[in-house]
């Protein structure tokens, strides 16, 4: 993969999950369609689509942006992987703002709990939210 690093670590600003994204082709601006922090699921497993809308900011240099899709571990310290998106991102000044989208579709939701999107610059968790999926009887 790719051995650069971030000279200064971005920040995320904006983490958001929805079921669609619109961008516009004439101006590239985005508009996001119907977001959510819950989902209801009849049986399990489940599926799961979810479009990612990410905005950075403050990184400086050449690095990997990773999205991750976890699912939160109720005994153990490390979380369960269900899904990632990898890309290269640049930086030519730390104003600089960065934005991009991602459909995520058909991941598998093994049960109800917690389940968390997260950023991740070259190896830092750098933002990180709670997705709650809830099952019929709750």
């Amino acid at each position: 993969m790719n051995n650069k690093k971030f000279t200064q670590e971005p920040t995320c600003i904006s983490l958001v999950f929805s079921d669609s994204i619109y961008r516009c082709p004439s101006t590239k601006k985005m508009t996001i369609l119907g977001t959510f922090s819950t989902v209801f699921v009849d049986d399990f497993p489940g599926k799961l689509n979810a479009a990612v809308y990410c905005c950075m900011t403050d990184g400086l240099g050449s690095g990997l942006i990773t999205v991750r899709f976890v699912l939160v571990s109720t005994d153990s310290l490390e979380d369960h992987l269900i899904a990632e998106a990898v890309g290269e991102a640049s930086f030519l000044d730390p104003k600089s703002v960065l934005e991009f989208e991602l459909m995520f579709r058909g991941v598998d939701l093994e049960r109800p709990g917690e389940y968390r999107f997260q950023v991740v610059a070259d190896e830092t968790i750098i933002m990180e939210r709670r997705l709650v999926v809830l099952g019929p009887e709750e």
